[in-house]
């Protein structure tokens, strides 16, 4: 079971925004930060701020919202949830010659078919930088590699 912590605030800024959900995630109370646009009452521009977390961390949580929003208050609930196996494995992957080590982050479904590869962005950045192939062509082509390694 996890908790979806969530409040809704018309009168913060941007930065104040990107700091909660940086603080959230960073000191790991938060396993998901989403921030969404809305219409609020009076017809007013306001952002919906929720949070998934583990129970546990629902006081903790709440604290930082309202300290850091100046929110009054924050609704929860209790949500059951499934989740895909996942894993994120080391591929070495050859181009141009040079070895490069890439984190691949595999899920597999309940009958342990491969539901997604996927490697990790800032690893397919710095082969993109070091190599000059653009991230887009080179994602596809080190899943491709991944995919083969992990059947």
């Amino acid at each position: 079971d996890v908790i979806v912590i969530e409040t809704n605030v018309d009168d913060v800024d941007g930065e104040t925004l990107g700091t909660l959900f940086d603080t959230l995630l960073a000191e790991g109370l938060a396993y998901d930060v989403t921030i969404i646009p809305a219409m609020g009452k009076k017809n007013r521009p306001c952002y919906i701020v929720k949070v998934i977390a583990a129970k546990a961390g629902l006081k903790s949580i709440a604290d930082v919202m309202m300290k850091n929003l100046g929110a009054i208050g924050v609704r929860y609930t209790t949500w059951q949830r499934l989740k895909a196996a996942r894993e994120t494995i080391v591929c070495s992957f050859e181009i141009d010659g040079n070895e490069y080590m890439v984190r691949v982050k595999v899920s597999r479904s309940v009958d342990g078919s491969i539901l997604s590869i996927k490697p990790e962005a800032d690893d397919v950045l710095r082969v993109s930088k070091d190599t000059g192939i653009p991230v887009r062509e080179l994602r596809p082509r080190i899943a491709m590699q991944a995919h083969a390694v992990t059947e």
